[in-house]
């Protein structure tokens, strides 16, 4: 993350395009700087009059920034990340420091059960527990450095993604359910009372990839939920009527316990990547290589070396 005494390094007139393409919204940007949207829109004009071309442009009632507008955004980031590094350098800033997104999987139960990041004091590190869309849209912001994701992840646009840990996306119940530790049929899927977890999810979007290809859409599932919290999906559960998917680093617990079962599916196995996903940069090069060592899961489960 880009620290903010960097940014007052920049001309106000960029400083003011870097807000609007960040919120792609006049209201919100200028609200934002405290200024009015005349003024906005006054220092937009004046840097495409400069650079005698168009960065913005309006589509209805949405702000969209042109080809040149992403590449001239791109660009500044790229700047301000590069003196932002050789501040840090001159003032002999050796503590290494790290915004780290991660979903809510990783976040609540990969890392705390599965990791020493927890344990280790040579990074220091701030962390924000979002889903999958929500981190993403903070990765571009440059509000993050990077993000831990369970789930698909595409790439493009200079985000690069590594992958570091593969989960499988289980179908539980209550233990007392009348389902637990049986084998069923994928059809039969279609008439219980199922949950998964929000729409922008990893897990959600892995199983929309998964069951698209196998021609299924979920409106096929005649009596579907979404639950976007982890713990409140499982007191569902814990009531005895529904059943849901969910990781199994995030049920194996449960597993164990007793409180949760298993209900397999006939021929099928789910599984998904965990990625490490950051925008291709020496600064994002350098805080990778020393978060590797510490994200890689212990031994007792089965990790990826990218």
């Amino acid at each position: 993350m880009i620290r903010k005494e960097v940014f007052l390094l920049l001309d106000l007139r960029y400083l003011t395009f870097l807000e609007l393409a960040k919120h792609l919204n006049y209201t919100k940007a200028a609200k934002a700087l405290n200024y009015t949207q005349p003024t906005i829109t006054k220092h937009i004009q004046y840097i495409e009059n400069d650079l005698n071309t168009k960065l913005v442009y309006t589509q209805g009632r949405e702000v969209k920034l042109t080809e040149e507008g992403i590449y001239l955004r791109d660009r500044l980031y790229e700047l301000l990340e590069t003196i932002d590094t050789i501040k840090q350098r001159i003032e002999k800033n050796n503590k290494i420091s790290i915004n780290l997104g991660t979903s809510r999987t990783v976040g609540e139960y990969y890392i705390p059960n599965y990791t020493p990041l927890l344990s280790q004091n040579k990074l220091h590190f701030n962390l924000l527990v979002e889903n999958t869309d929500t981190l993403l849209k903070a990765l571009e912001e440059r509000s993050i450095d990077c993000a831990l994701i369970s789930g698909p992840v595409f790439e493009g646009n200079g985000m690069s993604k590594l992958p570091f840990f593969q989960d499988e996306i289980i179908l539980v119940c209550d233990s007392h359910h009348h389902l637990a530790n049986k084998t069923i049929n994928f059809e039969d899927l279609y008439h219980q009372k199922l949950m998964i977890r929000e729409r922008g999810s990893g897990l959600q979007q892995s199983l929309t990839i998964t069951f698209s290809n196998m021609g299924v859409p979920f409106s096929k599932f005649n009596n579907l939920i979404y639950i976007g919290n982890i713990r409140l999906l499982k007191e569902v559960l814990y009531q005895g009527e529904r059943i849901g998917f969910l990781y199994r680093t995030s049920a194996q617990a449960e597993l164990d316990s007793g409180k949760l079962a298993q209900i397999h599916i006939r021929n099928l196995k789910l599984l998904q990547n965990y990625y490490l996903v950051y925008y291709d940069n020496k600064k994002a090069r350098a805080l990778i290589h020393q978060l590797l060592k510490y994200i890689q899961a212990l031994p007792k489960e089965k990790a990826i070396n990218p």
